[in-house]
């Protein structure tokens, strides 16, 4: 799914649809209004389908029918929230008019929920505000990851400065007069620098471990990740 500039918003572009409903005419209907809208649409007729179909097509969004034959839509969606990897905007579609069905819904997980029958302008209304606010989450997703990449070179940069001057410096010191260097400073010079280069190899440890990434201020506006709280390993 992607959105291309109008003139007074953004026009959401066709995206992947999955229906998961038992009646067949339903499902032959409403995929014809979604791919003359451009949209890419699957159907599936059971839970146990529908939950593949999610896992290898990535919909955007579901559709997804109140009662199907083995389990009830509310069952599917709690399966999909508790295992499923791929998090869809789910549109719970039913019969049901009562404000109590409704809820149940939308407190089992539906991020919308869409009364039968509808009509065509409906359909791609509640459709439309998926997609919008699938594109919103992945914006912001992707600010998130920009931030962390930016947070993390900044720590990195910050945390490696000092072992890696200090390396450099006892390197020079090593290779400037090799020949006139008393022995017993050499090896000095060498556990000094294989201490360094272990502080070194620390941080990538750390980098390697981040778990739950923790910003802390470092200068001005710019942030960088607290190694030790973001870090799986234990405090002493």
């Amino acid at each position: 799914m992607q959105v291309s500039p109008g003139k007074d918003q953004q026009t959401v572009m066709p995206a992947t649809v999955l229906l998961i409903d038992d009646d067949t005419a339903y499902l032959e209907l409403t995929t014809m209004m979604l791919k003359l809208e451009g949209h890419r649409v699957f159907t599936a007729t059971e839970g146990r389908t529908g939950l593949a179909l999610i896992e290898n097509q990535h919909p955007d969004v579901v559709l997804l029918d109140w009662n199907l034959p083995e389990e009830t839509g509310i069952d599917l969606i709690k399966t999909i929230k508790g295992t499923s990897t791929v998090r869809p905007y789910i549109i719970m579609v039913s019969a049901r008019r009562e404000l109590e069905s409704k809820v149940e819904g939308m407190e089992a997980g539906a991020d919308d929920y869409l009364t039968k029958p509808f009509d065509r302008k409906e359909l791609l209304a509640r459709l439309h505000v998926g997609l919008r606010t699938i594109l919103l989450q992945r914006q912001l997703a992707e600010q998130a990851r920009h931030k962390t990449v930016i947070e993390m070179a900044v720590s990195v940069a910050h945390e490696i400065a000092n072992p890696l001057a200090t390396a450099m410096l006892l390197h020079q010191r090593l290779t400037r007069h090799p020949g006139v260097r008393d022995i017993f400073e050499a090896a000095e010079d060498l556990e000094l620098l294989g201490k360094q280069l272990q502080r070194i190899e620390l941080l990538v440890r750390k980098a390697q471990s981040i778990e739950n990434v923790v910003s802390i201020p470092y200068a001005d506006n710019i942030t960088m990740i607290d190694w030790h709280s973001g870090s799986g390993e234990k405090k002493d």
